[in-house]
């Protein structure tokens, strides 16, 4: 227990930040005033978050969104039971981008959150996306501490903060997550439907 305790300690602490966060954006953010004068980034004739340069910013976000789907297909690949050469390579080759796939999504989602830090900062999904970030790279580095040390505690964290992180992008990407998750099952049964139909004509072991 002595050595699982300074491992447990920054996933407990990251939990209840990124909880405390969320709640803090979903709950105690007031209606925005329809009776006040615009500021100099949103007024006519300025410049707008949502416009612009803005919109390229909130790509980085979805790039990220679709980025960290991709990281999650392999466990699917992993699961199916693989007999045939297509599959097999599927399965290894998601399990090894997979965590360059997290690292680039959390650099993206970096300079996103930034950008709408500066110019967005009392948007409710200003604070659920650092809500998300936060563990999305904590999440990273329990994922480089498992490649230098296979530990089964390391992995079962990395799995937990894994499946709170995807429900914290949920909330905070709405339906760009439900599309990429969407993609992801797709190819799931894609490649369950193609083991099933080459594996009728492959041999059986009592052949």
């Amino acid at each position: 227990m002595k050595t699982k305790l300074p491992i447990m300690i920054p996933f407990i602490l990251i939990l209840c930040i990124s909880i405390g966060i969320l709640v803090y954006g979903l709950f105690t953010s007031s209606p925005p005033d329809v009776n006040r004068m615009p500021r100099p980034m949103e007024g006519e004739g300025g410049f707008r978050p949502e416009e612009g340069i803005g919109e390229s910013f909130k790509w980085l976000g979805t790039i990220a969104v679709w980025l960290v789907a991709f990281s999650v297909s392999w466990y699917g690949f992993k699961r199916l039971k693989k007999k045939t050469k297509v599959m097999k390579k599927a399965s290894k080759y998601t399990f090894r981008w997979h965590h360059w796939a997290g690292w680039i999504a959390v650099g993206l989602i970096a300079v996103h959150a930034t950008f709408f830090l500066v110019t967005k900062l009392s948007d409710p999904n200003v604070k659920t996306g650092i809500a998300a970030f936060i563990p999305l790279a904590t999440l990273a580095v329990y994922g480089l501490l498992l490649q230098r040390a296979l530990k089964p505690f390391i992995r079962l964290l990395h799995k937990l903060l894994a499946a709170f992180t995807l429900i914290v992008i949920a909330i905070h990407a709405g339906g760009t997550f439900w599309a990429a998750l969407s993609a992801v099952v797709a190819a799931w049964l894609l490649a369950w439907a193609y083991e099933r139909h080459k594996q009728k004509g492959l041999p059986s072991k009592a052949s």
